[in-house]
């Protein structure tokens, strides 16, 4: 089941901490036939063990209205007790 009839699945994850197994689980799922596009959602460290099709970077751009990963790392730095 490849092509035009295969489940797209968006795979969402802390590649930072979970690389390993979001690359585990993309492996299972196109083992299957699926088309997995993996979005990195970590903010802690470099990922480790898996590439991302959409970076974090990309995803703070997207979601913080612009700001960079530095930024929103630094903000949440600052509210924690």
């Amino acid at each position: 089941m490849t092509g035009r009839n295969a489940p797209e699945i968006v795979l969402v994850g802390t590649l930072d901490t979970k690389g390993r197994e979001i690359e585990y689980t993309r492996g299972a799922l196109q083992r299957l036939g699926c088309l997995v596009t993996v979005v990195d959602s970590g903010i802690l460290g470099e990922p480790d063990g898996c590439a991302a099709d959409v970076t974090r970077e990309e995803l703070t751009r997207l979601m913080a209205g612009g700001a960079e990963l530095d930024q929103l790392a630094h903000e949440l730095e600052r509210r924690t007790p």
